[in-house]
């Protein structure tokens, strides 16, 4: 139980600024965090321990914020440290839409698991220059549209069906961009746009025509030709034994223009320097703690360490060390102190210092109906009348 007026959340304006909440019991952590993002327009980087927590936490915020902010949630993989297969199509599009709007946020709060922060991720440059913005009567070529979408990534299929898959017959290009709620239709009239149009994959019918298209790359790492050398020569600088760029290997593999599962944890070989998700955050952004993010890091670095172990026996897949793939422990919580920051916790402290406050919020006393009883909702009378 708690007054809202208990949970007034100063504003946070400079980078040392720190504000700590103690026991918030039950959905008054979301309350919390809710009213800290309504304080200003910038957004707010909402950190948590893991996925099903984001989850939760996003569903009790859905309920608080209703239409004033929006709601983004950076998706984890869903794939344990090197495994052997991808992520899922529908996930790698939803990634990549964030980080393409994320340094644009205003009145939002995005979600995100601490061991997600953790990865590194292709640099902000990168979505900047494979973004192709396609307009009506634009005059392009569709020979060279479709080679442009190869060089971004996207697969030639015989129907469109899934993010990152494009058809051409005839005059007309199919193409379902990442990102994107529906594929689109593409009508050309010679080497000019004549439509566009979203369409439903099943039924094949096209809708009301559209004035233009984003289409983002379809990997969170490079694929046109300069990406493959580099990978090429970053790959046998790291890895010498002559197993390892064999006939089986994942280097003949990708030198052949092919992507294998699991390609995914070998980012960093398509890139001269990685980023992580703090390059994309807003300058203006302020970060929300919810949950102890110190331990759940330590408790992911040591699953990182253990199928590292695990999974480096094989010679034809060698695999990056866990630092050029994960930011560590301290670099992550170096970064996390450059900002501005609010942590909601559940349990209560001892007071010691300005910037903490322990709400005045007690759990809510059994109200549950008792059917066998006279008066089957004596304690929730109750419960109102006091």
């Amino acid at each position: 139980m708690t007054d809202l007026a208990l949970l007034s959340v100063p504003a946070l304006k400079k980078k040392t600024d720190r504000l700590i909440f103690g026991n918030l019991l039950g959905s008054s952590q979301a309350l919390a965090i809710s009213e800290s993002a309504k304080q200003q327009a910038s957004p707010l980087i909402l950190i948590v321990n893991d996925t099903p927590t984001a989850l939760k936490l996003r569903q009790e915020l859905e309920f608080f914020v209703e239409d004033e902010l929006e709601l983004v949630t950076f998706p984890d993989w869903e794939t344990l440290p090197y495994d052997n297969f991808s992520p899922h199509q529908d996930i790698i599009s939803n990634r990549i839409e964030t980080l393409y709007k994320l340094p644009h946020l205003k009145n939002a709060i995005l979600i995100v698991p601490i061991s997600t922060l953790l990865l590194r991720i292709a640099p902000p440059s990168y979505l900047k220059q494979h973004t192709l913005i396609i307009k009506n009567k634009q005059k392009i070529e569709l020979q060279a549209l479709r080679a442009d979408l190869q060089e971004a990534g996207y697969y030639a299929v015989e129907q469109v069906m899934e993010h990152g898959e494009f058809c051409a017959r005839g005059s007309l290009l199919d193409i379902y961009p990442m990102g994107s709620d529906t594929p689109y239709r593409i009508d050309f009239f010679d080497d000019e746009i004549d439509s566009i149009r979203p369409f439903d994959s099943e039924s094949q019918r096209s809708l009301k025509a559209i004035s233009e298209i984003k289409l983002l790359p379809a990997h969170e790492f490079a694929t046109d030709k300069e990406a493959i050398k580099r990978f090429k020569v970053q790959f046998t600088h790291k890895f010498t034994s002559p197993l390892s760029t064999g006939k089986d290997s994942i280097f003949q593999q990708i030198s052949q223009h092919n992507l294998p599962a699991g390609i995914e944890y070998y980012l960093p070989l398509f890139f001269a320097d990685t980023a992580s998700l703090f390059d994309y955050f807003p300058s203006d952004a302020r970060l929300a703690i919810a949950g102890d993010i110190n331990q759940a890091c330590s408790d992911f670095w040591q699953t990182i360490s253990a199928r590292y172990q695990e999974k480096s026996v094989d010679l034809f897949r060698p695999l990056l060390p866990p630092e050029e793939l994960y930011l560590r422990h301290e670099q992550c919580f170096e970064l996390i102190n450059q900002w501005p920051r609010y942590d909601f916790r559940t349990q209560a402290f001892e007071q010691t210092k300005n910037a903490k406050q322990n709400c005045a919020i007690q759990p809510i006393p059994d109200i549950q109906i008792e059917h066998n009883k006279n008066a089957p909702l004596k304690k929730l009378q109750q419960f109102i009348k006091n």
